[in-house]
């Protein structure tokens, strides 16, 4: 007789959490990629005065961004030492986007 399978599954590891928190953000990326095209694509003024490599970047910042609050708030814990959520929010994507702007308007 085959031994019963349990559906019982093992304890999260921290590998399995950063590869599933890894997946989110690209999903996130490829989300936010999509919807900016789309928002090019049906906003005159974005169609008109932005680069399709412009669109592109900001959407997948943003997506990856919105996919990932949680290791934003860890590292801005990490960095202030408070239990502050908004000033840790406010920390750990500060030093991102300045990043991601300076990126866009170096494009």
């Amino acid at each position: 007789m085959p031994p019963k399978k349990t559906d019982q599954t093992a304890p999260p590891t921290p590998d399995n959490h950063r590869r599933n928190q890894f997946r989110r953000e690209l999903t996130g990326m490829a989300i936010g990629i999509g919807l900016a095209l789309m928002l090019g694509a049906g906003v005159p003024w974005l169609r008109d005065n932005l680069s399709l490599a412009y669109l592109i970047v900001w959407g997948a910042a943003l997506g990856g961004i919105f996919s990932s609050l949680e290791r934003f708030e860890n590292a801005g814990a990490a960095l202030t030492k408070k239990q502050n959520r908004v000033l840790n929010y406010a920390v750990g994507l500060g030093l991102p986007l300045i990043i991601i702007i300076a990126i866009t308007w170096l494009l």
